[in-house]
């Protein structure tokens, strides 16, 4: 029924275009107090009658007579908001991650709370939060919460009377960012009722400027009362496009939640996705599954987040590297499926196409570290063997002659000076291995190659990072002169941006790579790698038996996974000090598990629970050590010290 809504919404997500307007009824599922809620409090401490619906002008007259009653005092005026607020608990709902996850590139609210940052915060996604004037200027870009009626941190939130009726002169610049929105963007109402006072205001303010301009938005309706035709018309010609929650749910007859309805919306939202799996056969589900992937076979190294990311909820994969697929219920992975049984001469019969797509299936899985596919019918699927190719074996192994000699050579392929810089930088020869970088990064923005562009301009900014290090460092006999370096120098702000600037196309199939380019990976990468420790920390000290993928996996799996990316495709991200800590500390705890489990009694050996014990490969144990203690084992010029 609402078809063209739908897919309105997934285009704008997949253009940048898409946000959210979310009102009081998203807070609400948090248990946060509604609007009337507050009005409520505000009439306890006037000694006015409490009622069960306020008018509009009621709501802002009341909680004016409260200020006026204690003598316009403003810090006891907040403190008896926030007392209303911080009274509850309040945490992020499923919505919140289901609005997250639709890629909107803003939020507006009229809301206090902050459970939109929280959530995004919860969920690795990056929104500067904009509650006054004065932060306009910080937004940079898309990626922002706007805080239309400000917040309780900032004390300047609209609420009462006067609030309302001076709020051009308080919130100019605001009031001209909301009008670009609804120019450009795909705007959609949630958490709202259609009779909000708010959306009255907004509309009527945004239609009168706009005119010709104004963008119909979208308003998903959650109410208890049915729309007559008659009401649907009106707030249609009000300018709304109203998508009601009754003509998404399945079973009519069933009562339903208010969180269930904002689902049975969003989630036929997702289902008029190209990658929803809705509606499609096995050969289509294929097709699918090799769209997602395909655009991940540019890296020479993958993480197992990766594929997360690309196949969002439409499979179950561990820390280990399993995926666990449940063929009857899923036909994602069924035709790839098919296709891995096959004898040898049926594979033959297939077309070269479909032979190629599986092949690409089976290198992107590989590059991941994905070892096996389980099944329902109990069936393990082998990907990743043991010939395996694991990182750079060169950088690994600290072979420097080998790098010397790749570095000696001259290339005209950018993708070879790619793998020279990063040699040369390995080297720490990092004015080299800067303005190489340079020449790539506009080499391939040129031929259009934005990955490579990408990840040079990413290693460029690391690379300047390492030579103001060195020169800071008074042990360094050899300072590096910025002026008139090649490319000019990239600012922090700048390197932020670089993922931003690039295609929407791009971006669309490479969204899981846009830390690259900042510290937001490594600073992400540190908290969960330091949660891994603790966890196997804790499972020494407790002495207790885990099973399935033990806290030691997770440590050895997040250990290779981080080497295996950054040292596969030449990122000289574990260059940084964080990096290096970071292992260091997983590799103390893992050592330390091994020299614990060898003082068990032999009684545990007889029993042969092999999940709780770890062992060392001795070929990987002295690379990390390496790792750990000969990073800076060459001067600046390629010379083992």
């Amino acid at each position: 029924m609402y078809q063209e809504l739908f897919k309105r919404i997934i285009t704008a997500s997949q253009t940048e275009s898409l946000t959210f307007f979310v009102g009081a009824g998203v807070s609400k599922l948090s248990d946060a107090p509604k609007w009337s809620e507050l009005i409520d409090a505000f009439c306890d401490s006037l000694g006015r009658k409490k009622k069960s619906s306020y008018s509009n002008e009621e709501y802002l007259s009341i909680p004016q007579m409260y200020y006026y009653s204690i003598d316009q005092d403003i810090d006891q005026y907040y403190d008896f908001i926030n007392c209303c607020f911080n009274g509850k608990l309040l945490v992020p709902n499923p919505i919140h991650k289901m609005l997250l996850d639709l890629n909107p590139c803003a939020f507006i609210t009229t809301n206090f709370d902050n459970l939109i940052e929280e959530s995004a915060s919860e969920n690795c996604q990056s929104f500067k939060v904009v509650a006054c004037d004065d932060e306009i200027s910080q937004i940079g870009g898309n990626r922002f919460i706007l805080k239309l009626h400000g917040d309780l941190e900032h004390r300047n939130v609209v609420l009462k009377e006067e609030d309302y009726l001076n709020y051009s002169d308080n919130f100019k610049l605001i009031e001209t960012l909301l009008k670009s929105i609804f120019a450009k963007n795909t705007v959609v109402f949630i958490g709202y009722g259609l009779n909000d006072y708010n959306i009255k205001l907004i509309l009527n303010w945004t239609k009168t400027l706009l005119k010709e301009k104004f963008n119909k938005p979208i308003f998903i309706y959650t109410d208890d009362a049915e729309l007559s035709k008659n009401e649907l018309r009106y707030h249609e010609s009000k300018g709304l496009h109203v998508i009601d929650y009754r003509n998404c749910i399945k079973d009519q007859n069933s009562p339903i939640n208010f969180i269930d309805r904002y689902k049975c919306v969003l989630d036929c939202v997702n289902d008029c996705s190209e990658v929803s799996l809705k509606g499609k056969n096995e050969i289509q589900a294929f097709e699918l599954l090799y769209e997602l992937l395909a655009p991940l076979n540019k890296m020479k190294a993958l993480r197992i987040q990766d594929i997360k990311e690309k196949l969002h909820n439409k499979i179950i994969i561990d820390s280990n590297g399993v995926i666990n697929v449940f063929v009857g219920e899923n036909i994602l992975f069924k035709q790839f499926i098919s296709i891995y049984d096959m004898e040898k001469s049926e594979k033959e019969r297939l077309g070269n196409d479909t032979i190629q797509k599986y092949n690409i299936i089976i290198s992107v899985l590989s590059k991941a570290q994905v070892k096996e596919i389980h099944c329902s019918d109990h069936k393990r699927r082998t990907i990743a063997d043991d010939n395996f190719i694991f990182a750079d074996s060169y950088c690994m192994q600290f072979n420097y002659l080998k790098l010397q000699e790749y570095v000696d050579e001259e290339y005209v392929d950018y993708h070879h000076n790619y793998k020279k810089a990063y040699y040369l930088a390995k080297l720490n020869r990092y004015k080299e291995s800067y303005e190489l970088f340079v020449d790539v990064a506009t080499e391939a923005y040129i031929t259009k190659d934005y990955l490579l562009h990408f990840l040079a301009q990413a290693n460029r900014y690391v690379v300047y990072q390492a030579m103001k290090s060195a020169n800071k460092n008074i042990m360094h006999y050899n300072s590096f002169d910025f002026e008139g370096l090649k490319g000019g120098l990239l600012r922090a702000e700048q390197v932020e941006r670089i993922f931003e600037k690039l295609p929407i196309e791009f971006k669309n199939e490479y969204r899981c790579f846009k830390d690259i380019a900042s510290f937001n990976m490594l600073y992400e990468n540190s908290y969960y790698s330091f949660q891994d420790a603790m966890k196997l920390q804790d499972a020494i000290d407790s002495n207790t038996w885990e099973m399935g993928v033990t806290s030691a996996d997770k440590v050895i799996s997040r250990i290779n996974q981080n080497l295996h990316f950054f040292v596969g495709n030449g990122l000289c991200m574990e260059e940084f000090t964080e990096f290096k800590t970071t292992i260091r500390n997983l590799m103390s705890t893992l050592i330390y598990k091994y020299s614990v489990q060898t003082k068990k009694s032999t009684d545990d050996d007889f029993l042969e629970v092999a999940s709780n014990k770890i062992w060392l490969i001795t070929s990987i144990f002295i690379v990390l050590l390496n790792i750990l203690m000969l990073n800076n084992s060459i001067d600046c010029y390629g010379n083992i010290q």
